[in-house]
């Protein structure tokens, strides 16, 4: 339906963690974002961080994969981030401790607007325009989806766990839904919405997010009401 990850896969540079490469270690990578006609030329590759048990012993950007880890992973986590939440330190830091307690490999994704994939003319991860919110929300979805039927592929036999916070938790919901599609009817997977909040137009018309948006702009708080 959508194209695969490894379709346009790229292996960057090993990521820092905290802990000693012989507990976990991590590497950046990139694909195109199956909605990439519609992003800017800075967000149209998905940028996201894989975290793995060092145990493992061969991982997936090893030149000798094909062998087989030393210690498989027994889950995988797909942790789509926050509101405001720009880059992967955080949920890098969560991932460190499933990794070496857990034996747990993970996946931090970077969202369009966010970091990285953000345009130079923009403040933040405040979005200029609407279309580039429904476009962030919908692009963060299915990547995430992929790289969770990615995932199945690469560690057959590790249970699936797409999760997030705020509206990560509510996007890492849509990903588990649409991956449920395309992966096996009888494999593991399980979604974990971690504080999901309200739905989106209530938490920005009447809720925290309002006085985040530039309301002169869409014509007064009272024509975005109508």
């Amino acid at each position: 339906p959508l194209a695969p990850v490894v379709d346009t896969l790229e292996w960057n540079a090993m990521y820092a963690t905290r802990m000693k490469n012989s507990a976990v270690v991590a590497r950046e990578g990139s694909f195109l974002s199956p909605l990439h006609e519609d992003l800017p030329e800075i967000a149209k590759r998905c940028h996201f961080v894989l975290v793995c048990p060092a145990r493992m012993g061969v991982f997936p950007w090893s030149a000798n994969k094909g062998q087989g880890t030393k210690l498989p992973p027994t889950g995988v986590a797909v942790i789509l981030p926050g509101i405001g939440d720009q880059d992967c330190e955080r949920r890098v830091r969560l991932a460190e401790t499933l990794a070496h307690k857990s034996n747990v490999v993970s996946l931090i994704i970077t969202a369009p607007y966010y970091g990285s994939r953000r345009p130079d003319n923009q403040f933040m991860h405040y979005v200029r325009v609407v279309s580039q919110l429904l476009d962030q929300g919908t692009a963060i979805y299915q990547e995430a989806a992929l790289l969770t039927c990615w995932a199945a592929e690469v560690f057959p036999g590790a249970r699936l766990c797409t999760s997030g916070f705020s509206a990560g938790a509510a996007m890492s919901s849509l990903a588990a839904l649409l991956a449920s599609q395309w992966l096996p009817t009888d494999g593991p997977a399980v979604s974990v919405a971690a504080y999901a909040g309200c739905p989106s137009p209530v938490v920005l018309l009447e809720g925290l997010l309002q006085d985040d948006v530039a309301w002169s702009a869409l014509g007064g708080k009272d024509a975005a009401f109508q």
